[in-house]
């Protein structure tokens, strides 16, 4: 979820029994939408009073917390979604489930949340010796080499950069 939508959760929109969190019903803040705020429905992240937090608030203890355990300071809340689709994509979850599970209208927008690791990439080119005897691959460290080519042929995974640091 995002940080707009979680703290606007209400207990309404939890069913603990099924495990699902209903976002964006008609009583719902959610992004691009106006709020509608019903009379006496709690929120579920809510100051002791009752009152819901703010965005900036929870971003500052999300970074206070991140400073504490000594994790990178470029790490803030919404890194939280981009991990949570990187994790799915990354155990093989269909983009277009991971889509539908952000919320995004387009699929190209969850391709940017969806970044793939070096093991990812690495166990996607494996998938190639499958098909071949094991005599024929000869394994280099990150590369590959068929052994019976008379110009020795390799294929090597580099690091895919997407922007990010």
């Amino acid at each position: 979820m995002r940080l707009g939508e979680i703290i606007n959760l209400k207990w309404k929109n939890v069913n603990l029994a099924t495990k699902i969190i209903t976002v964006c019903d008609e009583e719902f803040i959610t992004k691009g939408r106006e709020k509608i705020i019903p009379v006496g429905n709690s929120y579920v992240f809510c100051k002791n009073n009752g009152e819901k937090f703010t965005g900036d608030y929870i971003s500052q203890m999300f970074k206070r917390a991140c400073k504490a355990a000594g994790m990178d300071s470029r790490i803030h809340f919404h890194t939280l979604r981009h991990s949570f689709a990187s994790n799915l994509a990354q155990k093989g979850v269909s983009l277009y489930t991971i889509k539908e599970l952000l919320g995004h209208s387009s699929i190209s927008t969850t391709e940017i949340y969806s970044h793939l690791n070096i093991e990812a990439l690495q166990k996607a080119i494996k998938t190639f010796d499958e098909h071949l005897p094991n005599s024929q691959i000869q394994n280099n460290g990150s590369a590959l080499k068929d052994t019976n080519a008379s110009n020795s042929s390799y294929v090597k995974i580099f690091k895919i950069n997407s922007g990010e640091n």
